[in-house]
């Protein structure tokens, strides 16, 4: 698995393209959500561990666009839902684990 190197400021800047898109936020316990439409989501985690997003929507394109093809799975429940990138050589844990 690629290890993708996710910064405070890379943070910032896929803020910066979400809201420029359309999308608004959302601050919650674990992640922040950005969101546009209904299945129109992208998660970044607190921890900049894990980002995920709505598959086929801008959202998923402007992580694409920073980070590269995503390089993580979603649970078995969520993954014909979203791409999803694991950070700084995070491997998932439970259904999403990679190995």
């Amino acid at each position: 698995m690629k290890d993708i190197r996710f910064l405070k400021e890379q943070e910032r800047q896929l803020a910066t393209l979400l809201i420029d898109a359309g999308y608004s936020s959302d601050n919650r316990k674990m992640c922040i959500r950005y969101f546009k439409a209904r299945g129109d989501s992208t998660f970044v985690h607190h921890s900049l561990n894990i980002i995920r997003a709505s598959k086929n929507t801008n959202g998923s394109l402007i992580v694409k666009s920073l980070l590269g093809t995503a390089n993580g799975k979603a649970s078995e429940s969520q993954e014909d839902s979203y791409d999803t990138w694991f950070l700084n050589g995070y491997r998932g844990k439970a259904g999403s684990k990679l190995d």
